[in-house]
């Protein structure tokens, strides 16, 4: 059991490794991708960090429990996150596109030109 637990973790892990960046790069605006992709790995590293130090402190079964009540909560947001504009553009929803991009960009930002870019 324990063993098909780590394994069916480590395909999670692998899959988020792959999709979290290019979801990240692509909802960016231009002039900060390099600093969120750079923030994404940061916050990775900074993590493995975290649970060394914990499991040097605290009993293992109680970090595991508290690495799956994080699980458990962003699976729950994973489940709130929208399709990201460049992908709706390619699939003809132009509309939620825009939609998206301006809930992403704030009210004042002016997105018609970054629209333009993706159609």
């Amino acid at each position: 059991m324990l063993l098909a637990g780590r394994c069916l973790s480590g395909f999670a892990a692998g899959g988020f490794s792959l999709v979290v960046p290019v979801y990240i790069i692509e909802i960016s605006p231009s002039s900060l991708k390099g600093l969120f992709g750079s923030i994404n790995q940061l916050a990775i590293t900074i993590g493995i960090l975290l649970i060394y130090v914990m499991l040097t402190i605290i009993p293992y079964y109680i970090v595991a429990l508290m690495v799956m009540g994080f699980t458990v909560v962003f699976a729950i947001v994973v489940c709130c996150v929208p399709e990201t504009p460049r992908w709706l553009i390619a699939n003809k929803q132009h509309l939620l596109a825009n939609a998206i991009l301006y809930r992403l960009r704030g009210p004042k930002a002016d997105i018609s030109r970054e629209m333009k870019l993706l159609e």
